[in-house]
Order: structure tokens, then sequence, then C-alpha cells
């Protein structure tokens, strides 16, 4: 069964509830003994981080360089692992201030303008779309997911393609589930996108 295609809130909600125990299983593994810690660095502490450095900061919102390095640790251990931890790594810590500044200014001004912050965190090195969208995801989730292979394989039968193109559909597709949700006779929970998102992660992970 496809959890995209039911819209039974108590379905998803059993899903997504499923999310912080199955990120500790998945810990249990060969190389991952850290995933628990990094999803709650990620999904609890970054935004409040880069806000308390704001207050802080005569204004500048940014993430650092560490920070993104942890970010991309997060997504090669609950995903598939790819050879772009270096290259992150590479990065400096002026060019991740300055380019995260920049896209997270955008969406702390006006959400609604994710595209042009999706585009300012691709200047950095190692970042492509989906590493992006994390951040976006963290930041905006009411309107941006993070681009798993796992959500999109569940809205989209073609072969994954990490472009804006498939993202901006991707999204489209997540906030249009989420306003479903939303809309329940009876809503027990107010769901964002990458609550989808996660919900639809657990499918794809008991399922295989």
């Amino acid at each position: 069964m496809n959890l995209y295609n039911d819209n039974d809130q108590l379905m998803w909600k059993k899903h997504l509830d499923q999310y912080d125990q199955m990120i500790k299983l998945m810990g249990i593994g060969k190389n991952k003994e850290n995933l628990a810690q990094l999803d709650e660095l990620l999904w609890n502490n970054l935004k409040k981080n880069a806000y308390a450095r704001f207050n802080a900061a005569n204004g500048k919102l940014f993430i650092t360089k560490n920070e993104l390095i942890n970010i991309m640790k997060w997504k090669l251990t609950r995903g598939k692992f790819r050879p772009l931890l270096k290259l992150v790594e590479s990065n400096t810590e002026d060019s991740v201030k300055l380019y995260t500044n920049k896209a997270l200014n955008i969406l702390h001004k006006d959400h609604n303008k994710w595209k042009q912050a999706l585009t300012e965190l691709k200047y950095l090195k190692g970042i492509g779309v989906a590493t992006a969208s994390i951040i976006l995801a963290v930041f905006v989730p009411e309107v941006c997911p993070f681009m798993s292979d796992e959500a999109y394989k569940s809205v989209c039968s073609d072969k994954m393609s990490y472009t804006n193109k498939e993202y901006y559909y991707l999204q489209q597709k997540l906030v249009d589930k989420a306003n479903i949700l939303n809309n329940a006779d009876s809503v027990n929970e107010i769901w964002d996108t990458e609550m989808v998102g996660k919900a639809l992660w657990v499918a794809s992970i008991i399922s295989t």
C-alpha cells in the first residue's frame, strides 16, 4: 500500500508517530550509532540555535560550517551514502555563513520565496537541491519538505532526478497532501509538508 494514496489522518499519524522509534532502530546498524543524536540536532536544535544567534547578533541569521556538516552527516546516515562529505567540509566558515545568511533572511522575510533561498544554498560546495531542501524543511516546514528518496518515490513512479523541477513537483504534492489531512473531518494534528514527508519515509522503511 502506498501511504500517499490514503487520506485517513489516523493512518498517517500512526506512521508519523513511529518516526523517532525508526530512527533509533536504524541507529543500531553499523556506522549509524549517531543517527538519533544527529536527528535531534537537526529537527529540534538547528532552527532554535540559529534564531538565538539572530537575536544576539544584530539580525544575522545563519548556520555554521559545523552545523552544515552535521546536516550532511544526517542525510548520509539516514539515507543512502554518497561521497559528498569531504566536499561540504571544503566550504569555508565565511562562505557557509554568507550563503546561509542570504537564504535564511529570504525565508525570514517571506517564506513563500523559498525558491530564491534554495538557489542561494546551492552556491555552497556539495549542496544540491536535496541537501538544500533539508535546511528549508527545518526553517519553513509548512511549505518545504526534505527531498528524500522515499517521499519522492511515494508520489512519482519515474526515476528520481535531483533537479529543481522535481523538487518543485514533490513540494506541491506534499503541500496538497498536508492540506487534505488538515481538512479531514476529525483533525487531531496540524500537518505540515515535512510531517507528511516523515510519515512517507516511515511507510517506506516499514515496507522494505
